[in-house]
């Protein structure tokens, strides 16, 4: 359920560019009793959410999917319910929620510059500040805005777009505090997640995005044991406070077949480990060219698997250890023991993709060898 406001007095006439909205979440959820407050700031929580979905058209705002992406427009609820609540009509404060931080001050500085086209004519703000926004929201090339939720749609799209512009609409006395201090170089907003193992004392390693919109996380949390931490769109940890642990290995990829399995490469192990979307292993993969796996892509069109592998082969340079491969490994995913077949002649290559039409891409390194100072 979405809910938008349009038009409005705020002292000065009617404002036909204000159009304010709030994502209140599923149908399911309402009631009689539901109350929901809209503003300035939960417009730029809808409108971050939902513009991957939007379709600007003159004065229309569509928003929409296809039919094959009914969860991906659900889980854009998640997110926007993190930033800012439809009970206060305010920005979640930055530390408020367990297991993220979220940028409270940015969501302030674009509510009042949404806030200053509201208020536009009223007290010392001046009649043309709309116009203004609307100018400076423009994409490049494009057309201009023509509300307030089109402008928020188009500086979320285009974030680097004339920042400093936007910046400067924030008036003295703006509703929606603690604000930015100084223009940022773009109005990106980003989402810190720390929960599960993430914020452990290590570092993470691998990424992985599954069908339901769950991000998989390896973490080798400063100790042993390794973990993947399992987080749901609206930033829910699903794995525990430990994560996913797989004893003293530790994972450096991660990809997601066609039926929600995740594959893990572990390198102090020479194998790949299959789990399921409960982080449970199911098989355990190996082939005997396999030596130390760093990067992992299943194939869905074929049902096989590629493995970047730095091969154990130490090189040293300039007094710096490190392991430098030669080879990718192409091998069929029967889930039990097979032999592969690995590709040479590679510079260390370091993780793997396939493409819609399944060429596969390695990074490596060039091929001189670099130095360190």
């Amino acid at each position: 359920m979405i809910l938008v406001a349009t038009g409005g007095n705020p002292g000065a006439g009617t404002n036909n560019a204000v159009a304010e909205v709030a994502i209140v979440g599923p149908c399911s959820g309402l009631t009689a009793a539901t109350s929901v407050f809209i503003s300035e700031v939960t417009t730029v929580a809808a409108a971050y959410a939902l513009a991957p979905f939007a379709s600007l058209q003159s004065s229309n705002t569509n928003v929409g999917t296809s039919a094959t992406n009914f969860q991906g427009l659900i889980n854009a609820a998640g997110p926007a319910s993190n930033l800012a609540s439809t009970t206060t009509g305010q920005a979640t404060a930055a530390t408020a929620l367990s297991g993220m931080v979220l940028p409270t001050a940015e969501m302030n500085t674009l509510a009042d510059i949404l806030a200053a086209c509201v208020n536009s004519g009223v007290g010392a703000i001046p009649s043309t500040t709309c116009a203004t926004l609307c100018a400076a929201a423009t994409p490049r090339g494009g057309s201009a805005p023509t509300d307030t939720f089109q402008a928020a749609i188009d500086i979320a799209l285009n974030p680097g777009n004339h920042a400093a512009a936007l910046f400067a609409l924030v008036t003295p006395s703006a509703p929606f505090q603690p604000t930015l201090t100084a223009a940022p170089g773009d109005f990106a907003l980003g989402i810190q997640y720390t929960g599960g193992q993430i914020a452990g004392a290590g570092f993470t390693s691998g990424l992985a995005i599954d069908a339901a919109g769950n991000a998989w996380v390896g973490s080798t949390a400063g100790s042993n044991p390794k973990s993947i931490t399992k987080i749901s769109p609206a930033g829910a940890v699903l794995s525990g406070a430990n994560g996913f642990t797989y004893g003293t290995t530790g994972g450096n990829g991660f990809s997601i077949d066609g039926s929600g399995n995740v594959w893990l490469d572990v390198a102090q192990l020479s194998e790949i480990l299959e789990l399921n979307s409960s982080g449970s292993v199911v098989n355990t993969f190996t082939t005997p060219s396999l030596v130390k796996p760093t990067g992992i892509a299943y194939n869905n069109r074929d049902g096989t698997i590629w493995s970047a592998d730095t091969n154990n082969q130490p090189s040293l340079n300039n007094g710096f250890s490190d392991f430098i491969g030669t080879t990718v490994t192409h091998a069929t995913s029967t889930r039990t023991d097979a032999v592969g077949s690995p590709y040479g002649g590679m510079n260390g290559p370091f993780g793997v993709e396939i493409d819609s039409l399944g060429n596969v891409w390695v990074p490596t390194r060039p091929p001189t060898p670099r130095t360190m100072a």
